[in-house]
Parts: structure tokens; sequence; C-alpha cells
């Protein structure tokens, strides 16, 4: 039988390099953790913003508001309400990650397409146009947001009650600071 003899010479010891390769990994995996936190608050957010413009623009189509928030007067103005206070779950955080926070920093444009045998105007069967957009800021700053971090929504419903026209004119916004609204 053979004897199994201890090696001889003192245990090596790999503790050191486990620590090195750790602290090279650490920045890439710090990097990865805050883009992912800033990328999901980014599109949760546009999300929200853009459910909030798809119920305005339903409530305007079928001539109705939400008058506990904005007013029972079906007008422009309830109706971009209607789409700020709808992004108010998602964008209302006092100082959350929205520039300056709060509804009041959606921006919005409206408009009228007709159907082409239609008239002009708020007629049933042409196309009520609802575009939103807010400028957000990254939460951790690690991570740059696409389009410099202007999040944008457009919305497209046919008029369905025409039975009277929204009172007041169409709502155009100034574009947040790094936007505008050609893309609308």
């Amino acid at each position: 039988m053979m004897a199994i003899r201890a090696r001889s010479g003192a245990p090596r010891r790999e503790g050191g390099a486990a620590a090195v390769e750790f602290a090279l990994v650490l920045p890439l995996l710090l990097l990865l953790i805050f883009g992912i936190i800033d990328y999901g608050m980014f599109f949760f957010d546009s999300i929200g913003m853009r459910q909030g413009a798809r119920e305005a623009a339903r409530s305007a189509v079928v001539l109705r508001v939400d008058a506990t928030a904005c007013g029972s007067t079906i007008s422009y103005d309830n109706i971009a309400c209607t789409a700020r206070t709808g992004s108010n779950n998602i964008l209302g955080k006092a100082a959350g990650a929205v520039t300056g926070g709060g509804p009041a920093q959606v921006k919005v444009y409206m408009k009228l397409q007709t159907n082409g045998s239609n008239a002009a105007g708020w007629v049933q069967g042409n196309q009520f146009v609802m575009c939103t957009q807010v400028a957000e800021k990254p939460a951790t700053g690690f991570v740059p947001f696409p389009a410099n971090g202007i999040m944008t929504s457009k919305v497209v419903m046919s008029i369905e009650s025409a039975a009277s026209a929204p009172s007041g004119s169409l709502v155009t916004d100034a574009a947040p600071a790094g936007g505008d609204w050609t893309w609308c």
C-alpha cells in the first residue's frame, strides 16, 4: 500500500485574488444595477404617461371628463387636465425623478385631423390627436436616458360624439426644455 503524504510547504492563499477580482467587477455590477433601476423607472413612468394620455383622449372623443379632478365642463382645458392628472399616479412624485415633480410638468398638445370626406373641426369620424411629453432625469444619475430624457406619447382616436364640441380652444403647451412638438 502506498502512503499518501501531505504536501510540504505552506498552503496556497487565494483570498487576496478573490478580493481583487471582486474590486474589478464591482463598478460594472453597480452600473448594471443602477441602470436597471433607472430604466425600469423610466419605462414605468412612460407607460403611466401613455395611459394618462389615452384616458384623456378617450374621455374627449365621448365628451366626458373627470369631474372630480378637473371640473365638469367639457372643455379642451379640462381634457388637458385629465391627461395631466391621469399621469399623476406615476409622475406625481413630490421629489421624484420628474423634473420639478408633479403632473404640471406633463405638457399637452392637441389637434384635430379630418377623415378626408368630413369637414374640418369636431365632426364624428374625424380624429382627435392627444400628444404629451415630460422631461425626466435619472434617479441615480449613472446612466443617460434616451432622447435626453424626454418621454413622449401620442394617442389618436376617432371622434364618437359630435353632439357638441368641447369649449375653448385646443391646448398647446410649451414643450419641455430639449423637446418639441414636430413628432406629433
